[in-house]
C-alpha cells in the first residue's frame, strides 16, 4: 500500500511540475545523513519495556502466543544470547543491550505461534537487527558550511539552472569510514544530464578526509550520507532513509 501511494504521488508530482516550476528555476541541494533501517540509542534502551519499544515497525496483531524471544548481543568480543518467554524485556536483556559493543548490531529473534484456525499451528520465527547510533556524527573539516562551500566551488556553480526542472533530482550516496575516508560512492538516483551526475560523483570522490562518527565509548564507526541536488520536494527523496524511523517517543510522535 505504501509503495502504491509513493507511485501515485510521483505521477501526480510529474503532472503538476509543468505548472509549479518552470525552466530556468534555481535548484536546491543538501548533504543529508542516511539512517539505518532500525536504529537505537542507549537512552532509548533504558526507557524500553518490550521488544516492540525497540521495533514498532513489527506487527503484533497476528501473534497468538509467544514461545521465546532471544536477544543476541556482543560484549568484549564475545557473543551473548539472553532469552525470555514473552515480549517483555528482562533486566538481563536490558543489561546485555546496554553493554553491547555499539559498533555491532543487535539481533532479536522471535519464536511464536501465529493467529489462525489451523489444527496444526507450528512455531514460527522472525528476526530483526538494531544498529546503535553514534553520539557524534561524522564531520567535514570546518563543518557543513565548509562542505557546502567546497561543493559550490567545485561543482554547483558549473551547473545550469535548466539542468533541474520540475521534480528532477540527483542523489549521490557515500560512506564516511571509521578512519574518516570517503568510500562506496555511487549515483543512486539519476538526473536528466549524465554529465552533471558525473560531476557530482567526482566532487564527492575528491572530498578530503572527515572526522569519523564516534560512539559514547569512544569507538569510531562508519556513517552513510547522500548529496542531493535538484528539487528536494521530489518523491525520489522518499527512496532513502533521510528520516529516522524505529523509535516512537512518548506521546506517539515518531523520532525524525
Amino acid at each position: 500500500m505504501k509503495h502504491i501511494f509513493i507511485i501515485v504521488f510521483c505521477l501526480t508530482s510529474l503532472l503538476l511540475s509543468s505548472q509549479s516550476q518552470s525552466d530556468g528555476q534555481s535548484f536546491d541541494y543538501d548533504v543529508k545523513k542516511i539512517y539505518p533501517y532500525l536504529s537505537i540509542t542507549k537512552d532509548e534502551v533504558q526507557a524500553a519495556k518490550t521488544i516492540w519499544d525497540l521495533n514498532p515497525r513489527f506487527k503484533t496483531k497476528w501473534i497468538s502466543e509467544y514461545v521465546k524471544v532471544e536477544i543476541k548481543t556482543t560484549e568484549a568480543g564475545q557473543s551473548k544470547t539472553s532469552t525470555n518467554a514473552d515480549q517483555m524485556l528482562t533486566d538481563e536483556q536490558k543489561t546485555a543491550l546496554l553493554h553491547n559493543d555499539p559498533t555491532q548490531k543487535v539481533e532479536v529473534v522471535l519464536h511464536y505461534r501465529p493467529k489462525n484456525n489451523l489444527a496444526h499451528n507450528p512455531v514460527r520465527q522472525e528476526a530483526f537487527s538494531l544498529q546503535y547510533l553514534p553520539t557524534k556524527d561524522a564531520e567535514y573539516p570546518g563543518g557543513k558550511s565548509a562542505l557546502i562551500a567546497y561543493l559550490e566551488k567545485e561543482v554547483f556553480q558549473m551547473i545550469a539552472d535548466s539542468s533541474y526542472t520540475g521534480y528532477e533530482l540527483s542523489t549521490v550516496k557515500f560512506v564516511i569510514g571509521d578512519d574518516g575516508s570517503v568510500s562506496d560512492v555511487k549515483i543512486s538516483w539519476q538526473g536528466k544530464e549524465k554529465k552533471v551526475d558525473r560531476a557530482l560523483y567526482e566532487a564527492i570522490c575528491n572530498l578530503q578526509r572527515w572526522s569519523p562518527a564516534v560512539h559514547s565509548d569512544g569507538s569510531r564507526t562508519s556513517q552513510q550520507y547522500a548529496l542531493v541536488v535538484g528539487n528536494l520536494e521530489s518523491c525520489a527523496m522518499n527512496t532513502e532513509q533521510f528520516r529516522r524511523k524505529g523509535i516512537w517517543l512518548e506521546g506517539g510522535e515518531e523520532d525524525q
